[in-house]
């Protein structure tokens, strides 16, 4: 079973060159991990219908629901992210 992971199969985050570390860079991170976790699922529904139903064993439900688990565990990360940087981003302006 694959597990959600940064775009291009490396754990660690890298700012796009000549951009530093931002927002921008964060977000698109952020879409694309959000973007594997939605192909994921949306495969493995895919692979499991037949008719308009979905038809699967007890294992393969738990595996789904994992699936689901880890697309919602990223959607999460990634909105907090961004909301925790914004916020960050703000108080650092009032500081100036």
């Amino acid at each position: 079973m694959s597990s959600v992971g940064a775009p291009g199969g490396g754990g660690d985050f890298q700012p796009a060159p000549g951009r530093g570390l931002g927002m921008d860079g964060f977000q698109e991170t952020m879409t694309g991990l959000v973007d594997k976790a939605d192909e994921q699922v949306n495969k493995f529904i895919g692979d499991h219908s037949s008719n308009g139903a979905l038809e699967m064993s007890a294992g393969e439900s738990l595996q789904l629901q994992r699936l689901m688990a880890d697309e919602s565990i990223v959607a999460n990360a990634s909105t907090g992210g961004v909301k925790d940087m914004a916020d960050s981003i703000k108080a650092a302006a009032r500081n100036i």
